[in-house]
């Protein structure tokens, strides 16, 4: 399995996606975007966690 987590340019990310720009973005192995976590958030630690699992539950 591949994790691609990398800081999204956060305008584009904006354009694309609305709402809040991340602090991290988590892609699978075919740099599909799989989550984004707004390090300020509340919930910021729980979120990113969520967002690893779905990586892993695709099994690359």
């Amino acid at each position: 399995m591949r994790v691609i987590v990398r800081r999204p340019h956060a305008y584009t990310f904006r354009a694309e996606r609305g709402g809040e720009i991340p602090g991290i973005a988590l892609l699978d192995g075919d740099g599909e975007l799989v989550g984004a976590v707004g390090l300020l958030e509340d919930g910021a630690r729980d979120a990113l966690l969520a967002a690893m699992a779905r990586v892993a539950s695709r099994g690359r």
